[in-house]
């Protein structure tokens, strides 16, 4: 659900905060007053793309900014690992965009910096928009058959398809690949067979590759390393190192212990120390010489290596990931190529094979489709009765698809008509942005259990519709917003009576400037039966006051 959302110098918004409530939620106001502003908000939130002309006059920018918790978070946390985003941290989802006048915008998921692109790929999960501006997802043939198959609890089935799907579409790439490539003639199996051995011999791989750069850098310096252990050694042991010299110290350091033993006595045991810790150390860098030496048949032999890596990485790709890939890419195409009528006989066979499975649960999912596709659609033509339609017609019709996809080997189409006498049509063709919104607050309904979108906002579902038809639109709204968060802008009081939230947003206007507040109502429940009583038609009429009062009473 959507807890917290903030809006800066946005159109002419100069700054609101809405503090949202689980359930369903009327956004009310005089018309122009900019109730749809909260709707843009939203879809900036979402990832559709930004008009700079939206930013307020005389601003730099704009900004908005969410706070959202998800109870079902595990589309989200598979989408935000798949956009490389950070891992979603206990259902928090954090949501900041800023548009800039000058050009430029920037995009934050809980404090890390990503693309638009990532934006909107979050944004299909949590967040549906419908209304006159909104893309409508209804219109897509993909995202009919995704709401059919939530209906028809075709999880399983589709999980199965997908699988096979995917590994019918490698395979069938594979071939296509191989017969375009041809057969390789013998200097070139002769040169890729080569290239394979070159990059086996070594055995590469990140900790070979960590190693090899290891040994390189010490025997690259193995001369200036020689030269400092020599010159430590000659200071340590030779004629005039420390040792020669401290001799002389420790005679006359003897000499004062047989004349004052007590005065000198400690420091002469700290001199035997040292004398010892010298000859210790001297020791030492004996032993690390033995291990820094290098010889000449290592030197050869690494530079050898790094030289053969570096010709390596600059033909294959410039990691051992790239260059393990290529060399894996080579020897499939020296084995696949070596006889390839054969190689094709042999996965032509498993082509045919894997389509067999493919069409067996490609067939059991358009059945299951075609089975659930009449009950779903009379449900949802009830519903669109109850909504204001004098005669509607919802249908929908499960055909085989000329192309198969992740999603099998059909498709739907929602064919509507909400006039009598009129032929039902697809969507896109007939509706409008009222009737689109009412056809998906139906579908929602219906679908309220198995679909888990976080949040629904509704503009303009009551366009055209009054009296009883607007009460049980906000009942219906109701009845959604016990499985989803719901949000609607609305003019109709029998719907803004039936949310369980309530905002008002104003406009104020002087000669010069005009500003957009938003203010929440449900603390003071005279102040909503004022704004219950403006929709109705008057605030300060007894009548309409007292409709108002029922109205809520009503809702409660």
């Amino acid at each position: 659900m959507l807890q917290y959302l903030k809006v800066e110098n946005l159109a002419l918004i100069e700054s609101v905060e809405m503090e949202c409530q689980p359930g369903f939620t009327a956004v009310t106001g005089e018309t122009g007053a900019g109730k749809s502003v909260i709707m843009g908000a939203l879809s900036l939130l979402s990832g559709r793309r930004a008009d700079r002309s939206m930013i307020r006059s005389g601003a730099d920018s704009c900004e908005v900014q969410a706070s959202l918790f998800l109870q079902n978070p595990s589309r989200m946390i598979e989408a935000m690992e798949e956009a490389g985003l950070r891992p979603l941290q206990d259902g928090e989802l954090v949501l900041t965009r800023k548009i800039q006048a000058a050009g430029g915008q920037r995009i934050l998921v809980n404090g890390q910096i990503a693309t638009l692109g990532q934006l909107a790929a979050l944004g299909d999960i949590w967040l549906e928009l419908h209304g006159p501006e909104a893309p409508l997802a209804l219109f897509h043939r993909s995202a009919q058959v995704d709401l059919l198959d939530a209906f028809a609890g075709n999880e399983d089935l589709r999980e199965d398809f997908a699988g096979l799907y995917r590994q019918w579409s490698e395979l069938t790439d594979k071939i296509e690949r191989i017969e375009g490539e041809g057969s390789l003639s013998e200097d070139e199996q002769v040169y890729l067979k080569s290239q394979i051995d070159e990059i086996r011999m070594l055995n590469i791989s990140p900790e070979w590759l960590e190693k090899l750069e290891g040994d390189f850098r010490r025997v690259s310096n193995a001369r200036e390393i020689d030269q400092r252990l020599s010159g430590l050694e000659d200071s340590l042991s030779g004629p005039k190192g420390a040792p020669a010299r401290l001799s002389d110290v420790y005679r006359y350091g003897n000499k004062l212990r047989e004349l004052v033993p007590e005065e000198i006595g400690s420091q002469m045991d700290r001199l035997d120390a040292l004398m010892v810790e010298l000859n210790d150390l001297f020791g030492e860098l004996e032993s690390m010489r033995s291990i820094l030496e290098v010889d000449a048949y290592e030197i050869e032999e690494v530079e050898s290596n790094m030289k053969l890596w570096m010709a390596i990485r600059r033909r294959h790709g410039g990691s051992v990931q790239a260059v393990l890939e290529k060399c894996e890419a080579m020897e499939e195409r020296l084995e696949s190529h070596g006889n390839i009528e054969e190689t094709l006989a042999k996965l032509a066979k498993e082509e045919s094979a894997l389509r067999k499975k493919l069409e067996a649960v490609g067939d059991a999912l358009t059945r299951k489709r075609a089975a659930v596709a009449g009950p779903l659609g009379s449900k949802v033509q009830e519903l669109l009765t109850r909504l204001g339609f004098k005669k509607p017609v919802f249908r929908i019709e499960v055909e085989d698809s000329t192309e198969w996809s992740e999603r099998g080997t059909s498709m739907c189409e929602y064919l509507f008509s909400g006039t009598a006498g009129q032929a039902p049509m697809p969507l896109g063709k007939v509706a409008s942005s009222g009737e689109i919104a009412r056809v998906t607050l139906a579908l929602k309904t219906v679908l309220a259990a198995v679909d888990h979108t976080a949040v629904l906002v509704f503009d303009e579902i009551d366009a055209n519709v009054g009296g009883e038809v607007g009460r049980e639109i906000g009942r219906e709204l109701s009845r959604l917003a016990e499985d989803n968060q719901v949000f609607t802008i609305t003019h109709l009081p029998q719907v803004a009576a039936m949310a369980s939230s309530h905002f008002v947003v104003t406009k104020d206007q002087t000669e010069d400037q005009a500003s957009v507040t938003l203010r929440g109502l449900d603390a003071d429940r005279g102040e909503r039966v004022d704004e219950i009583a403006r929709m109705l038609g008057d605030r300060r009429s007894k009548t309409a006051r007292s409709h108002a009062e029922e109205l809520l009473s009503g809702n409660q």
